[in-house]
């Protein structure tokens, strides 16, 4: 019985742990509007940085996506969107570029940016008045990548360096981990025979035959003859 009640306190001790740990970048989860207020809680304490590792949809009500857009707007001044290689923005993410600043805007080269659709367009033309260039450089002109923007003036490319990463070197591209990959062809090469084990040679002597002596019989003596 007591057993039963010490583990049912240590439960309930880690719950009360778990529900008292305060939430992360990567809890905020949900909806566009949803994710917006999520990352708006942090932005009066100091930076918040989005990474987008994926495409991030614009989605959710209409009003809630003004009222959260507005919001974030007017405090986007601690607000940083970084876009690495290879990662398509998705229309959520073009706008959540949008929102922040031109120093703010960290994209890689070989990021694929999603442009706007007209109707999103219409949707945010109030923000596209105070984002003029931005707006006019994803306006429906087919998908673009981090190096035209960087190009037309309106995101920075980034490079980021770490220290005291796993990999083989420091510098590692974004401030994500990346296990190291071995090389596919590396896989196709047919694996090396194992050597047979290298055993020292005994200390073999010319083996001797061991040889007996003949006995030598005396010959027998003949009595003399007659």
């Amino acid at each position: 019985m007591r057993r039963w009640v010490c583990c049912a306190l240590l439960f309930g001790l880690f719950i009360g742990l778990m529900s008292a740990t305060p939430a992360s970048a990567e809890d905020c989860g949900g909806n566009f509007p949803a994710r917006l207020g999520c990352w708006k809680k942090g932005l009066g304490d100091g930076l918040v940085v989005v990474t987008l590792r994926s495409e991030l949809p614009l989605d959710g009500r209409k009003a809630d996506r003004a009222t959260m857009i507005d919001g974030v707007l007017k405090q986007s001044g601690n607000l940083e969107v970084q876009v690495p290689a290879g990662v398509t923005t998705g229309e959520g993410g073009t706008v959540l570029l949008m929102l922040v600043a031109q120093n703010h805007r960290l994209v890689d080269p070989k990021a694929v940016i999603t442009p706007l659709s007209p109707a999103t367009r219409t949707e945010l033309d109030n923000v596209c008045k105070q984002k003029q260039s931005f707006c006019d450089a994803v306006d429906g002109k087919g998908t673009l990548t981090g190096e035209d923007l960087v190009g037309k003036g309106v995101a920075t490319r980034h490079h980021a360096y770490a220290v005291g990463s796993t990999g083989d070197n420091d510098r590692d591209k974004w401030p994500l981990r990346h296990r190291h990959r071995p090389d596919p062809a590396r896989r196709l090469r047919p694996p090396r025979p194992h050597a047979p084990p290298r055993h020292r040679p005994r200390d073999r002597r010319p083996h001797r035959r061991r040889t007996h002596r003949a006995l030598r019989a005396t010959p027998p003596r003949h009595p003399p003859g007659p």
